[in-house]
């Protein structure tokens, strides 16, 4: 993906378990972003992350998404 648009619902495979997960673009940067999980919980080799914690990655490793309903993610705000 070039650089994503901030607001912009991305996914993002895992390379160790193959597991697609959701962030959300918060800033957009030329070459990576700073994103914030929608999903409830990730866990990583190293750490665990929770919903909207934030994390900087690379754009080529965002996927679009095609579409998500915003019930979904207006679901899970508090």
């Amino acid at each position: 993906m070039t650089k994503p648009a901030q607001g912009q619902i991305v996914d993002v495979v895992l390379d160790n378990t193959r597991q697609r997960s959701c962030f959300i673009v918060a800033e957009a940067g030329d070459n990576a972003s700073l994103c914030l999980l929608v999903d409830p919980e990730l866990q990583l080799n190293d750490r665990t992350m929770s919903f909207c914690d934030p994390i900087k990655i690379m754009n080529d490793r965002l996927l679009s998404r095609k579409s998500i309903q915003r019930s979904m993610l207006m679901g899970k705000a508090v």
